[in-house]
């Protein structure tokens, strides 16, 4: 004989559900309280463990949005006792979770192609001398920069060669200088370089974070400096 399998009864949810649904359709939004009570802190933690943006307040955000969506009744109304009101409500709350990574994700890639456009065009560089406004976004360059020298020389030193269109290899032969025909030891600073560049809290990120600073100083943002 097989294992009987025991089908698990959702009718307490189901009436619990039913009654807030009507109660929400007569406009008492008082009825979501007792949800409210129950799951916050569980809903809460289960944000922060699949959410990218891990702030606080985006955590806090994307779960007061999730209860607003709750006090329109469609959620509520739909449940139909298939599996536990907890279950079906995580089901829904994963999604918005889904939502905000997507968002988060796109943002980060807008800025960091803002981030490259800024630093890799030439024709911004060269006409700074004689466009205003080019001076200005150079000063704002210039003064992200000096914020980085006074924090991590090394990732300014970089930054400022990577400005002048160098690429790894170059960055390792030039801090080499006349030690640049040892091979093994190029291609290990080179990788070293690399590795610096690029990583999750490396000179790019620590540009990144102090670009931000200065434009929210002058009140600005990306947009300011590219058009």
């Amino acid at each position: 004989m097989g294992i009987m399998q025991i089908k698990k009864d959702f009718s307490k949810d189901f009436r619990l559900a039913k009654k807030i649904c009507k109660e929400l359709l007569a406009k008492n939004k008082n009825a979501i309280i007792e949800l409210y009570n129950r799951y916050q802190q569980m809903f809460f933690l289960f944000i922060g463990r699949l959410i990218h943006n891990k702030k606080k307040e985006n955590i806090e955000d994307v779960l007061n949005k999730f209860w607003l969506e709750l006090l329109n009744a469609k959620a509520i109304c739909s449940y139909e006792g298939r599996a536990s009101l907890k279950t079906y409500l995580l089901k829904i709350l994963k999604q918005r979770i889904i939502d905000d990574n997507l968002s988060f994700k796109r943002s980060n890639k807008n800025n960091e192609k803002n981030l490259k456009c800024v630093l890799n065009n030439e024709e911004y560089i060269q006409s700074q001398e004689n466009d205003l406004i080019q001076k200005d976004r150079l000063r704002l360059l210039q003064e992200t920069i000096l914020m980085l020298e006074l924090n991590s020389p090394h990732d300014a030193d970089l930054i400022r060669m990577y400005m002048d269109g160098l690429n790894y290899r170059q960055m390792a032969e030039k801090k080499l200088n006349d030690q640049k025909k040892d091979e093994d030891k190029l291609i290990k600073l080179t990788n070293s370089i690399k590795k610096q560049f690029t990583r999750k809290k490396g000179t790019m990120a620590n540009f990144k974070k102090h670009l931000n600073r200065c434009l929210r100083k002058h009140k600005l943002d990306y947009t300011d400096i590219l058009n």
